[in-house]
């Protein structure tokens, strides 16, 4: 079956018919059956929204399906989070004391004057005779839908999300029945994912804090090394640091995955102060993209500016960079040329 406007399209098997011809109907129970739980659940929660906010509460408007429904609300202003739990919680006390659904038609006129308007939460019927659906003295209202009979059938109704959709109308986004049961489920373990996540994350923030700390400790040894090295190309830490005659330009570069972007700056940063001949190049991953730090020491900085060595390697990575004379920084998406990007910067400084 498809609704299409107010044409209502249904399927057919085994041929075509004709005018006058019978057909055999089958109804998608289960399908009807989850609407019929959202339906009844879009009266107790229209009731309950109207006794935890206030008697200007109305139906502005509503929708069915069987895996979600919605109901539009008159009220002021969004729902806070302790008025969504107490809706909530309100409809699912009458889920829980498993109230009877009646249905009656009356006369329009004898139900108006039993019930008063308030039955017209959808709009009002332009019939004689109205059919009235009630949940024992909970709520009552004038509808043409399906319902439960009892209330404990619905199982649970889950609000999922509220917003303002406009100047005094609030959507209440809403599941029920076993749908809720399955999304409440579902909304443990993402709660349970979350919070491990939250935890690693604490892990490694404090982890990175003692690398931190435990790197301020270690750098002005480290750098004392690095300097100290003699003609040629050393390896300190897994620092490669490829020192020329006097006078000329020295590069130092590092891609190991031990060091992080705090390290690369760090190093740079102090290097170049201790010597000013020195070029450093740090290239490493950050999710998804491969970074580079550039630092030029005073003394080469005017024929080696870090900017231009920057440039350079990003456009190698497959990505952009730049910077001033002195720091530069850059990077792109391509992890397989790191090597490339550091043989790149060492040959603008060293011209081999």
């Amino acid at each position: 079956m498809n609704k299409h406007g107010n044409i209502v399209l249904h399927e057919l098997k085994g041929g075509a018919i004709k005018e006058g011809d019978t057909v055999s109907c089958i109804v998608d129970s289960q399908r009807r059956d989850d609407i019929t739980k959202n339906h009844t659940s879009t009266h107790i929660l229209n009731s309950s929204s109207r006794s935890v906010l206030g008697s200007w509460v109305w139906q502005h408007s509503a929708f069915k399906e069987e895996d979600h429904a919605r109901l539009d609300i008159t009220h002021h202003s969004a729902l806070t989070d302790d008025e969504i739990v107490k809706i909530e919680n309100l409809a699912n006390s009458v889920v829980d004391k498993n109230m009877s659904v009646t249905i009656e038609n009356f006369d329009r006129g004898t139900a108006e004057q039993k019930y008063g308007f308030k039955i017209y939460q959808g709009g009002i019927v332009p019939v004689k005779s109205v059919r009235i659906v009630s949940i024992e003295d909970f709520d009552t209202e004038a509808c043409g839908g399906t319902h439960v009979k009892k209330t404990g059938e619905i199982k649970l109704v889950k609000i999922t999300r509220t917003k303002r959709i406009q100047d005094g109308v609030v959507r209440i986004e809403f599941v029920s029945g076993d749908t809720a049961l399955n999304y409440t489920k579902q909304h443990d373990v993402d709660l349970a994912r979350e919070s491990a996540e939250l935890k690693d994350k604490a892990k490694l923030k404090e982890k990175r804090q003692e690398q931190k700390q435990e790197l301020r400790e270690r750098l002005p040894i480290l750098v004392e090394n690095i300097t100290e090295c003699k003609i040629g190309t050393n390896n300190v830490d897994k620092i490669v640091v490829d020192i020329t005659e006097p006078g000329k330009p020295n590069f130092c570069s590092a891609m190991n995955d031990q060091y992080d972007e705090f390290f690369h700056i760090s190093l740079g940063e102090r290097l170049i102060e201790k010597d000013p001949l020195m070029v450093y190049c740090g290239v490493f991953e950050d999710g998804d993209r491969i970074r580079a730090i550039i630092y030029s020491g005073e003394q080469v900085g005017k024929d080696k500016k870090a900017g231009d060595i920057a440039k350079a390697v990003s456009e190698v990575l497959g990505g952009a960079g730049g910077g001033t004379q002195r720091f530069a920084q850059g990077g792109g998406k391509d992890k397989s040329k790191k090597n490339d990007a550091i043989e790149k910067a060492k040959t603008m400084v060293l011209g081999v």
